[in-house]
């Protein structure tokens, strides 16, 4: 894949080759925090699963929202495509940086690709309960192999000019009191 190719070597022209370890990213779990994650996609053998879907029936949307989105958006699949790309260039097994990392989905994004900010920090919310979960559940947590390191992709944006006070306390909170390396879209 090009990607891989344009990252293991600095100089051009690329090479046409890429070297990179398949046991790359064992240990780490991937939060994609996007439109979701199709799971049975091949590129992910297994290793991909949903830990929150703001557009679940069960969701705590309010109940005017709840009525339109749950017609439209019945299922924790990528029914728009982008989480799984997302996915699939950090993780995946043909053009993925880290082919052994777990893939854990937050969808807060509908078919269309739109969300509400509250339901991107309600999904971040739900990023550090299933890593405080994941990291509780560890027989001996000083053992720095056991605890799992995180790291999170945020690749949607906010309309310029409408920046949330709330989104960026919640980015912060997952980075500095859980190290969770943070990866946000650019522009």
């Amino acid at each position: 894949h090009w990607g891989l190719d344009r990252v293991d070597q600095r100089r051009l022209p690329l090479d046409g080759r890429a070297t990179r370890d398949p046991r790359a990213g064992a240990g780490t779990v991937l939060y994609v925090v996007d439109s979701g994650v199709f799971g049975g996609h091949a590129d992910f053998g297994g290793r991909a699963r949903t830990a929150h879907d703001a557009f679940a029936p069960d969701d705590v949307s309010p109940p005017f929202l709840r009525e339109t989105r749950h017609t439209l958006d019945t299922h924790a699949e990528d029914c728009f495509g982008h989480g799984t790309a997302v996915a699939s260039l950090a993780s995946g097994a043909e053009a993925g940086l880290a082919p052994a990392a777990s893939i854990v989905s937050i969808r807060v994004l509908d078919c269309d690709g739109n969300g509400l900010v509250s339901d991107v920090v309600s999904g971040l919310e739900s990023v550090a309960e299933h890593l405080d979960a994941a990291r509780d559940g560890k027989q001996n947590p000083s053992d720095a192999d056991a605890v799992p390191s995180a790291v999170m992709t945020l690749s949607l944006g906010v309309p310029a000019g409408r920046a949330s006070r709330a989104l960026d306390a919640a980015v912060r909170a997952l980075a500095t009191t859980r190290n969770v390396a943070v990866v946000a879209a650019a522009g």
